[in-house]
């Protein structure tokens, strides 16, 4: 089963690079990171580091990129079960 916060995450960080019109090349970049790297993550195959989710943050300008999640979705599933 893919991991529904790498999917998720890169879901919206593909999401909100196109709303810019920005490609892949220049988000990579602007990040410091290889186009293949960044490639992976909007696939949900890799999860950014706490400092790479700030830099997509800064040069998207969408804070919620730097802070979301705040646990990994497994993990709140895990939580709600043991609470209901």
């Amino acid at each position: 089963m893919p991991d529904l916060t790498n999917l998720l995450y890169g879901t919206l960080l593909r999401k909100f690079r196109n709303e810019q019109g920005l490609n892949q090349d220049f988000l990579a970049a602007q990040c410091d990171i290889s186009r293949a790297w960044l490639s992976q993550i909007e696939n949900g195959k890799q999860y950014p580091n706490r400092d790479l989710r700030t830099k997509f943050a800064k040069a998207l300008e969408q804070p919620v990129l730097e802070y979301y999640p705040q646990y990994r979705i497994e993990e709140f599933r895990e939580r709600l079960e043991f609470r209901f």
